[in-house]
């Protein structure tokens, strides 16, 4: 399965490039102000997609989803040509996603929690262990970046999330993991995981990258 992977358009998506292939994903930040029209207008720009499958995460933009997050069922009929994922996860063509939004407090944005904090230790706690008694997660997206992987800042310091790292590299370990949110593009692989930051804007929110994509095997894990 090819997967195509997109994150920090802001508004901007009709202007890029999106490559062919089976899966979308959409890491964050695909609205500027986070309004309800900008939201709309993603969505009917994916209608337009030929990707088979289209898998969006929230960022701190997204403000819609954020105030909708509590509200049942609103994000998902909004983003109504994708599988929206807060907090969850998807299973397609045996290939096991899980997406989460939240991130360590980064001005006064939406899905920010505290810094190194337990709600964020909470949070990322939710994402399956690998080996445990649910699916692995194969491919992970959040919109945060983990500490150390493409995550510097213009002034070259670190914002990634050392909670999200710690959960990443000890106990989640998916194949790929996918963000956002820092302006740098990028993509390594480092501990068995491929990390992803697939930002399509530089900082001055210019289309800079292009649309990272790798190719995943269709892999079916039983239940225990």
């Amino acid at each position: 399965m090819k997967v195509v992977c997109i994150a920090d358009t802001h508004g901007l998506h009709k202007g890029v490039s999106v490559p062919d292939g089976d899966l979308l994903i959409v890491a964050g930040d695909f609205c500027n102000q986070g309004t309800l029209q900008e939201a709309v207008d993603f969505n009917k720009w994916l209608i337009t997609l030929p990707h088979k499958y289209k898998v969006v995460v929230a960022g701190n933009h997204d403000w819609i989803t954020y105030e909708m997050r509590n509200v049942k069922d609103f994000n998902s009929k909004m983003l109504s040509a994708c599988t929206y994922l807060q907090d969850s996860m998807v299973t397609i063509e045996g290939v096991t996603i899980y997406g989460t939004p939240w991130q360590p407090e980064f001005c006064d944005w939406a899905y920010n929690l505290p810094r190194d904090g337990e709600e964020l230790d909470r949070k990322f706690g939710m994402i399956p262990t690998k080996g445990g008694r649910m699916l692995n997660v194969d491919i992970l997206v959040t919109h945060s970046p983990p500490y150390g992987y493409f995550d510097k800042n213009q002034d070259g310091e670190r914002c990634g999330c050392k909670v999200l790292a710690k959960h990443v590299l000890t106990r989640i370990k998916p194949l790929y993991h996918v963000f956002g949110h820092l302006h740098t593009g990028g993509m390594c692989d480092d501990n068995g995981i491929t990390f992803v930051n697939a930002a399509i804007l530089d900082d001055n929110y210019n289309i800079k990258f292009n649309p990272p994509t790798f190719v995943v095997r269709c892999l079916k894990y039983e239940r225990w």
